[in-house]
């Protein structure tokens, strides 16, 4: 019989136990906030109207505390949206609305989004070539 109930469980037949670790670390937080970002700047890609084999240039625009974050993700960020370029930046304060609207200004597509934990994300895109 599993010692905890919410964090394991009996195999059927009673083959073993599975134990799951539901502890999160801050190298995992920050793997879920990278995946958050990858999710935003797919979802501004398909708005753009811009092809999946599209490559782009990406400037990002976050509060201080998560451009920390997103910066060691910066390579794994490009490689999943088709970035060559990846800019992150600092330009929201945490917790405050911004002006900024989406949509194309010139050769540039501003999203304006949430992450999951309601901090705000400005994604800029350029299709490159």
């Amino acid at each position: 019989r599993p010692a905890d109930p919410i964090c394991s469980r009996t195999l059927p037949g009673q083959a073993g136990i599975v134990v799951r670790d539901l502890e999160t670390t801050p190298e995992l937080e920050a793997e879920g906030t990278a995946r958050d970002l990858i999710r935003v700047v797919q979802r501004a890609r398909r708005d753009a109207g811009l092809q999946v084999t599209d490559r782009i240039g990406l400037a990002v625009a976050v509060s201080s505390d998560l451009a920390g974050i997103l910066e060691s993700w910066r390579e794994h960020v490009a490689s999943q949206v088709l970035a060559v370029e990846v800019e992150i930046g600092i330009g929201i304060a945490a917790g405050s609305p911004t002006e900024e609207k989406t949509g194309w200004n010139g050769d540039i597509f501003t999203a304006v989004d949430e992450l999951s934990d309601a901090a705000a994300v400005i994604a800029r895109i350029r299709r490159l070539g």
